[in-house]
């Protein structure tokens, strides 16, 4: 098992978020084409997939799978906004979380690691924070679509890479 990869988000893309009710899945797709690359994986809960410069591309998660989390980290009102953002992701450490169907709201923490610093990825709906070494410690994905089917998704994604 790996112990550690360094990735990135790139807050140059736009990020969607869409849930399927019926497959009980939730995508972060990034616009653009996205060659080569890898993945990390925490069991069958959450899987970041990774292009060949290790940006993160496309967060996949099966919502039943996530373990709940005792204490969940808010994220601040305000915050700074970074344009990119490089991590260091732990997989052999456990993902707990929670997801707010209603609200469309993903809230995610990453082993024992304390979220010291919180920053907005630009102007997308997604907030990450990191402790001291640079671990991943949080991540909050809002404006969550419900979208039955995968329909929606399939779309946006089509449109964001027509003028490509």
């Amino acid at each position: 098992m790996i112990d550690e990869v360094e990735v990135g988000f790139d807050g140059g893309r736009l990020h969607k978020a869409f849930f399927d009710p019926e497959g009980g899945t939730l995508d972060l797709v990034v616009e653009g084409d996205h060659d080569g690359g890898s993945a990390v994986a925490w069991g069958d809960a959450l899987c970041f997939d990774l292009d060949a410069v290790n940006n993160i591309v496309h967060l996949a998660a099966e919502v039943a799978e996530i373990e709940a989390a005792p204490k969940l980290p808010e994220r601040p009102d305000d915050c700074g906004r970074a344009m990119a953002a490089g991590v260091t992701l732990q997989p052999d450490q456990p993902v707990r979380g929670q997801f707010d169907a209603s609200a469309g709201v993903l809230r995610l923490v990453f082993g024992e690691a304390e979220p010291k610093r919180w920053a907005r990825l630009s102007e997308n709906l997604i907030w990450i924070a990191i402790d001291d070494d640079a671990n991943l410690a949080a991540l909050v994905i809002e404006g969550i679509s419900r979208d039955p089917g995968g329909k929606a998704q399939l779309t946006w994604l089509a449109e964001m890479n027509a003028g490509e």
